[in-house]
């Protein structure tokens, strides 16, 4: 990597990915990862009455449990669409306002940072190497031909 964008790689994915390390671990400790509480009743319930359960029946139970506990990656992708939307309303009903929230920052500027906190934490959540897919998909970009030969 010639270029001098490229050439602190290390220091953005190691400060990329502590930032998405930490707004998921924000993102646990609020809730979001949890399981419904009703599949945790259920799941206490038919641990309960587990005696009574054939084995096989108890076992595909509690698997359709965990499954069902598991965060609902299509829910989640599309609130992080929710979110560009949100920015679109922002430029287009806001431009320039400032946030409630954060004062110092648009409306607009607000709604990016809720869309990089979402995919930061669904990207932790999974395992994702969204900083290094960032630079590598960024020096790929480089050798693409203008608009990438597209007309936008």
């Amino acid at each position: 990597m010639e270029d001098a964008t490229f050439e602190m790689y290390d220091d953005f994915v190691e400060a990329f990915s502590a930032m998405m390390e930490s707004v998921h671990k924000n993102a646990v400790n609020k809730g979001f990862w949890e399981p419904p509480k009703e599949l945790q009743e259920l799941q206490e319930i038919l641990l309960h009455k587990a005696t009574i359960m054939h084995p096989a029946a108890e076992e595909r139970a509690l698997q359709l449990i965990a499954d069902m506990a598991t965060r609902n990656d299509g829910e989640a992708i599309a609130l992080m669409h929710s979110e560009l939307s949100e920015m679109l309303e922002a430029q287009r009903k806001m431009q320039g306002q400032q946030s409630e929230k954060i004062p110092e920052f648009t409306h607009e500027e607000e709604e990016a940072a809720d869309l990089l906190i979402r995919l930061m934490d669904f990207c932790a959540g999974k395992g994702l190497r969204l900083a290094e897919a960032v630079v590598a998909k960024a020096a790929y970009n480089k050798g693409r031909p203008y608009k990438h030969g597209k007309k936008f």
